[in-house]
């Protein structure tokens, strides 16, 4: 029998995932105010809004989409950068710790640790940011 997991991980979505859903929400949410506008009414008519052409034309979704892919490459710039330093520290460790004092092993590792945090931090931050 295997070990239940106390916590199952985050599912990571990506920004075009992110970005489909946000623009269902807005379809679903559209066609939801028309049908309540179109029942308030005593004369009761059906109409059919292309949400695709709607969401491709409205200023607004462009704008809010340019605006989210400008802050998803900064969010991504950001966390290579954050790995590319702990990796650095990784390669250095294990190439140079040899020749290290003890106290000069634990303070880079130490860091190393410290930088892992926060990248993991950062991670879960832009997770949390991304979904709102």
């Amino acid at each position: 029998m295997k070990p239940m997991k106390p916590f199952a991980q985050a599912k990571q979505f990506s920004s075009n995932q992110i970005i489909f859903g946000s623009i269902l929400l807005l379809t679903l949410y559209s066609a939801v105010a028309v049908t309540v506008s179109l029942f308030r009414g005593s004369d009761a008519k059906i109409a059919y809004v292309n949400s695709a052409i709607l969401l491709q034309k409205y200023k607004g979704a462009i704008d809010a989409n340019k605006r989210f892919e400008e802050e998803s490459k900064t969010w991504e710039t950001n966390i290579r950068t954050l790995q590319s330093e702990l990796d650095s520290l990784n390669f250095l460790f294990t190439k140079e710790s040899e020749h290290w004092s003890l106290n000069k092993k634990k303070e880079v590792a130490t860091y190393a640790r410290k930088k892992e945090q926060d990248l993991n931090r950062y991670s879960q931050a832009i997770q949390q940011k991304a979904s709102a």
